[in-house]
C-alpha cells in the first residue's frame, strides 16, 4: 500500500512530466557589447564591473546580466552585486545591483544567484541539486537554464507535509522545485518549467 507521501511524490513527478517544457538546444544568442555599453552597465557596480553578458531573448528583446567584482564572502562562496538590464528604445536600462552568491557549477560555468527568503547554505544545495537534474519531457539538462544570473525564492505555502517549494527564475526559464523531507532525508524534484519567449 502506498503512503500519502509516495502518492504526493508520484503526483508531482507526473505533473512535471506532463507539463514540462523542453528547452531546445538553440544557439547561445550572446551579443557582443561595446565599450560604451559596458560603461553604462559598470555604473551599477560600486566595486567595478566583473562581467556583462547580453543575450537576445525572443525575436526583438535584448537583455544583459551584469556581475560586479566580489565584495565579500558567504562561507566559501563569493558575494557580488548583480543586476539585470534591458535595451529599450536604443538605450540600456538597468535595475539596481543586488547581492548575489557567485557559484561555480559542475560544468565550470558561473552563476550569480540572488536569494530571497532562503539561507545561503540552503540556496547552494538547491541550485547544485537542480544543476544535476533533467527537465521533462525530453530530459535536457537543467544546467542549461542556470545561465548568468538567477533569483531563488522560497514559496510560503507547502502543498503537503514535509515539502518546501522554491522558484528559480533565470533568463531562459523559471523552474519550480519541491524539496520533500522525511526522517532526516530529503529529495528534490522539478515540478514545472516555464520557458521565456
Amino acid at each position: 500500500m502506498r503512503s500519502a507521501r509516495n502518492l504526493a511524490g508520484i503526483f508531482f513527478i507526473a505533473a512535471a512530466v506532463l507539463s514540462g517544457v523542453a528547452l531546445a538546444a538553440a544557439p547561445d544568442g550572446k551579443i557582443t557589447l561595446s565599450a560604451q555599453e559596458k560603461k553604462v552597465m559598470a555604473a551599477r557596480c560600486a566595486t567595478g564591473l566583473d562581467t556583462a553578458t547580453a543575450r537576445e531573448v525572443g525575436a526583438s528583446r535584448l537583455v544583459a546580466s551584469v556581475r560586479c567584482v566580489a565584495h565579500g564572502k558567504e562561507g566559501e562562496i563569493p558575494v557580488a552585486g548583480a543586476a539585470q538590464c534591458e535595451k529599450k528604445a536604443g538605450a540600456w536600462k538597468c535595475a539596481a545591483a543586488r547581492d548575489a552568491l557567485v557559484m561555480t557549477l559542475y560544468d565550470d560555468s558561473v552563476l550569480a544567484l540572488v536569494v530571497e527568503g532562503v539561507r545561503a547554505v540552503e540556496a547552494i544545495q538547491v541550485v547544485n541539486t537542480i544543476a544535476d537534474m533533467s527537465i521533462a519531457p525530453f530530459q535536457n539538462g537543467a544546467i542549461e537554464v542556470l545561465q548568468d544570473q538567477c533569483i531563488l525564492r522560497q514559496l510560503p505555502k507547502a502543498l503537503f507535509k514535509g515539502a518546501t517549494h522554491f522558484t528559480l527564475d533565470c533568463m531562459p526559464a523559471t523552474v519550480a522545485v519541491t524539496r520533500d523531507c522525511w526522517d532526516k532525508r530529503c529529495r528534490f524534484f522539478i515540478t514545472d518549467v516555464k520557458k521565456r519567449d
